[in-house]
């Protein structure tokens, strides 16, 4: 019975990250039809994608909660069901501007799919094996983000847009029901706690404060609006800080501070965060550096930046193994000191490199990635209760949230200091900047290790 339990876990969350993950790769290759259609410019188009990134980042951490206290296959049934319930609606709107609420409105619903999906599947699994089973799911998910593009071009090209969200739509409705017929409670030992116990206020908190960090980076990329960007950052990263003091304050917090007693637990979340700083600046960075400072078109700097992702599906198993068989530190070390080395690598590009030159440090932070990501997640749920495991999906969820929002901001910055003259050097002098940064916070959290210990021991 246990195997079959796996087993049946293993394919509600196969389909989901591989799928799921293509439906987030679809929505971008649509835009210019979308925008095309409503007769509106691409930068307003853009903020469908923003709005479903504020809904789910905002809610990640009260959805995982309330799938431990509620249930994790009755949260994940629930969010399947409205979200393709969602990108139906979407698919037949006859405006623009109700969709940029359905998208919101779509994040709160993936997030309580993505985060409780995850935790039916690992909490499936012993510990033991748990690296390999996050390895192949992240593989999974990297083929998924590899299809859409070629899903989206395919039915939007023959179709239309609208009939490519359908599709999308009866794919996610029909994982609601395979979820409902497929997963089983008899493994899931639920939280303590009532719904009138959550801290709402968290909750609106948390909400508040991501909803802040991605708007303020949107706002950091526009001239005109960037001290008032920089006014919203700061504004986010101080509701963090209050939102937090309020956590320790409350009957059932949103996320178990109690969590973060333990050492793998604070230094996964902590790694993530620091890597996806590194993984938001390149994003932010290269597209500029391709497009204003070497002049290359859109589309040859959208196929070169395919790079980041292409070693992914083969590597993301692979560092799963290895984090099983070796133990997830020095596999996440490896991760990050590859990534220190194609930071470096991307300083040296200069004026005119070829597209061989621009590729290949793409293709190394892409192997990073792949490394360092299955391995924190490994180190993310190792000493988690199954009482919590959809609240420390969503703390791994949520730190790439943050991560990527301070690396964009961080790049953002370093343009803007350095000057719009010449993209090359700024490009160079960031992703540098960057470089650093990374290899103090891995030195940091070396030499943090055995102080986190001696603390503990002398308050335990």
């Amino acid at each position: 019975m246990e195997f079959n339990f796996k087993a049946r876990a293993m394919l509600v969350g196969g389909l989901y990250f591989c799928f799921g993950a293509m439906e987030r790769a679809t929505w971008p290759n649509l835009l210019p039809t979308i925008a095309s259609d409503f007769g509106v410019s691409s930068a307003a188009i853009a903020w469908t994608i923003i709005a479903f990134a504020l809904g789910m980042a905002g809610s990640t951490l009260t959805a995982g909660r309330l799938g431990d206290i509620l249930g994790h296959k009755r949260l994940a049934a629930w969010g399947f069901a409205i979200e393709g319930l969602i990108l139906a609606a979407i698919a037949f709107m006859p405006v623009l501007w109700p969709i940029f609420l359905l998208r919101f409105l779509q994040g709160f619903a993936a997030a309580a799919a993505l985060n409780n999906v995850s935790a039916i599947v690992f909490g499936a699994y012993s510990r033991e094996y748990r690296g390999r089973v996050i390895g192949l799911v992240s593989g999974l998910a990297s083929i998924g983000l590899l299809l859409g593009p070629l899903y989206s071009g395919f039915i939007g090209q023959s179709l239309s847009w609208r009939w490519a969200i359908i599709g999308i739509a009866i794919y996610v409705l029909a994982q609601s029901l395979i979820t409902i017929f497929l997963i089983t409670n008899e493994y899931q030992t639920r939280a303590q706690g009532t719904l009138r116990d959550l801290n709402w206020s968290g909750a609106v908190g948390f909400l508040l404060s991501m909803v802040g960090l991605i708007i303020s980076v949107q706002l950091l990329r526009s001239a005109s609006l960037r001290w008032l960007g920089i006014t919203l950052f700061i504004l986010a990263i101080g509701a963090v800080f209050a939102t937090i003091r309020s956590e320790r304050l409350a009957k059932l917090p949103i996320l178990g501070l109690n969590l973060f007693r333990s050492w793998n637990f604070s230094s996964a979340s902590a790694s993530i965060i620091c890597f996806s700083v590194a993984f938001g600046a390149m994003n932010l960075l290269f597209p500029f550096y391709l497009q204003n400072g070497l002049g290359w078109t859109i589309a040859a700097s959208g196929v070169i930046l395919v790079a980041l992702n292409v070693v992914q599906p083969f590597c993301s198993p692979v560092s799963g193994y290895l984090a099983d068989r070796i133990g997830p530190l020095p596999v996440i070390f490896s991760g990050w000191t590859i990534a220190i080395i194609s930071l470096v690598l991307s300083t040296r590009l200069g004026d005119s490199p070829t597209h061989f030159e621009v590729i290949i440090p793409l293709l190394i932070f892409g192997l990073s990635a792949s490394l360092f990501m299955p391995a924190s997640t490994k180190l993310i749920y190792a000493d988690v209760p199954q009482t919590a495991l959809a609240s420390a999906a969503a703390m791994a969820t949520s730190g790439r949230y943050i991560g990527q929002s301070l690396g964009a901001a961080l790049g953002t910055a370093l343009l803007i200091t350095q000057g719009d003259s010449n993209i090359t050097t700024s490009f160079g002098t960031a992703l540098t900047v960057t470089a650093a940064l990374l290899t103090i916070s891995m030195v940091l959290m070396i030499v943090a290790r055995p102080i986190f210990a001696l603390i503990k021991g002398k308050t335990s």
